[in-house]
């Protein structure tokens, strides 16, 4: 691996960690996209307990349910059904 490389991916790998701490800071928790694993930020409410995320970077729509759990559980990816 050249050093500008392994310079880009430690940069890289340092956004990601500073993105997920300011994340964790604000709301308690990080959610992730399901297919390409990319950081989940902004949210639609679409009731008082489940919240939409859409991802940056696949476009793919998760539905997050929040009060199931002390931790968001996925209830629907892409329009298909995941937890009951």
């Amino acid at each position: 691996m050249n050093p500008s490389k392994w310079f880009r991916e430690l940069l890289a790998n340092w956004k990601r960690k500073r993105e997920e701490a300011a994340l964790l800071k604000r709301y308690g928790c990080v959610c992730y996209c399901r297919k390409c694993r990319a950081i989940l930020g902004d949210a639609q409410t679409l009731n008082e307990s489940e919240y939409q995320y859409t991802c940056g970077e696949c476009q793919c729509v998760s539905v997050f349910n929040f009060d199931i759990a002390p931790m968001p559980i996925l209830v629907r990816f892409d329009g298909e059904q995941v937890y009951p």
